[in-house]
This record gives C-alpha cells, sequence and structure tokens, in this order.
C-alpha cells in the first residue's frame, strides 16, 4: 500500500473521530439545554400555584404563611374568607308574583332596588373562591399525560411542596417575614439541588452558574438597583414586596 495511502486512510480516521467527538459534544449541550428548560417549565407551574395560595392566605388571613403545612391545611380545610355575595330573594320574588327567571332579565341596578337581589356577607372556602377567577390562570397546569391544559385538582395542590422530578424526596424553601413592615414571602429551588442526575452533566452545569453569576454581577456594577439575576427558580422576594418569578 502507497505511503499516501496510508496517510489519506489515517487522516479519513481523525476527521471521523474529530467529527464525532464534536458531534458528542453538541448533542451533550442541546441535551443539558433542553434538560434545563424543562425542569424550568415544571418547576414553574409549581411556584405560580404556591404565589397562588399564598395570595389567598393573604387575603384571608393578612399575613404570608412561611410553613407549607399551615399553608395548604388552613386555605383547604377552613371557610374562612369573608366575602360580599349577591344571591336572589326567593320571598321576595314570589311576593311579587314572578320568577328568577324574570329577575335575571330585569337590569341588575333595577333588580337591587326592588329587593330581588340582595348582598350577604358569609364565610367561604378560600381556594374555591380562587377557582371560581376566571382570569386566574396560576391554577390552570398542563395535563403531564395529555399535554391538554387543565385546572390544578386537590390532590396536586396538597403535593405543591414537592419539586416535580424527584417525588416526594425534595421540596421547594418557603419562607414570609415582615420587611419594614410589610409581609413578603418567598418560595425556591437552587440550581444544584434541582439540576442533578445522570442527566445533567455536572461540568456543564458549573459553568451555567459561574456564567450566571458573571452576568449578575455586571449587571449589578452597572446599575446597583438592579435585580440580580438568581441561580435559582424562584417567586416571591424577602427584600421587596415582589410576587413575579424569575421565570416569567
Amino acid at each position: 500500500m502507497k505511503v499516501r495511502t496510508i496517510i489519506q486512510i489515517v487522516l479519513a480516521v481523525v476527521i471521523i473521530g474529530l467529527g464525532f467527538l464534536l458531534f458528542k459534544n453538541f448533542k451533550k449541550d442541546i441535551d443539558f439545554d433542553n434538560e434545563y428548560t424543562a425542569r424550568r417549565n415544571a418547576c414553574a407551574e409549581k411556584l405560580k400555584v404556591i404565589r397562588t395560595l399564598e395570595e389567598a392566605y393573604k387575603q384571608t388571613y393578612g399575613v404570608y404563611c412561611g410553613n407549607f403545612d399551615t399553608l395548604i391545611n388552613r386555605l383547604m380545610n377552613e371557610d374562612s374568607l369573608l366575602v360580599n355575595k349577591e344571591e336572589y330573594d326567593e320571598e321576595a320574588i314570589a311576593k311579587a308574583g314572578i320568577t328568577v327567571h324574570d329577575v335575571q332579565n330585569m337590569a341588575s341596578d333595577e333588580a337591587r332596588t326592588k329587593g330581588f337581589i340582595v348582598e350577604r356577607r358569609g364565610y367561604v372556602n378560600p381556594i374555591e373562591e380562587f377557582r371560581k377567577k376566571k382570569d386566574n390562570k396560576d391554577f390552570v397546569i398542563r395535563d403531564p399525560k395529555s399535554g391538554v391544559d387543565r385546572q390544578i385538582t386537590d390532590d396536586e395542590i396538597r403535593n405543591i411542596r414537592y419539586v416535580p422530578g424527584f417525588g416526594k424526596d425534595k421540596e421547594f424553601k418557603l419562607v414570609a417575614k415582615q420587611n419594614e413592615g410589610v409581609w413578603v414571602f418567598m418560595a425556591w429551588i437552587d440550581f444544584e439541588d434541582l439540576y442533578v442526575g445522570d442527566r445533567i452533566d455536572p461540568v456543564l452545569l458549573k459553568n451555567k452558574i459561574a456564567a450566571i453569576n458573571e452576568k449578575s454581577k455586571k449587571l449589578l456594577d452597572q446599575n446597583p438597583d438592579a435585580d440580580p439575576i438568581y441561580t435559582s427558580w424562584r417567586v416571591g422576594d424577602t427584600l421587596k414586596p415582589e410576587t413575579r418569578g424569575n421565570f416569567e
């Protein structure tokens, strides 16, 4: 075999080997980014629900709650939210010789003036009241099996503390306190706790965290009043009355 042919074969093998290594590294980066995004989205769904629970608790009891047991048990088991409810006064409607259907066809102001619709105060379950709010998107989650958006179930609320992908082995951290007389809360999971396992390359995770910290440092150097870029997925803030999540 000629030397030139041997060299060509060797070069071809080297090129194939380098191509395989490049592809492997490229795929590793893609797999990491996909897993990073998937876990972020899964955590975001739960953190949004936790935020809604905290808002319901604050509306009901005047404070935020830093304990999952208390937060969930009180909201789900106590009829403690005082609300004004409009109801049909069936006795007044019957005396007038009309039906509820007739009242429904009246102008609302007329029905109230004639006493057919009255306002009563009463205690209701906070969770059920929040479920009724059509503009509340934080109680809507994507079903993991069907991929269809739906309202979260009671069992899912009871398990809202658990970080997705870890069963009941890992929980979100939760804190609530007063900051300069104002109640604040925060729920979060650190990247070091979330991004672990066979599908996560520890070197890529370390590089990701380092890059975020460097970007956050540069941002704060330019504007000390700016919000840091965190290496955690979180909702709320312990330093100011903020309820947004950094995933939004």
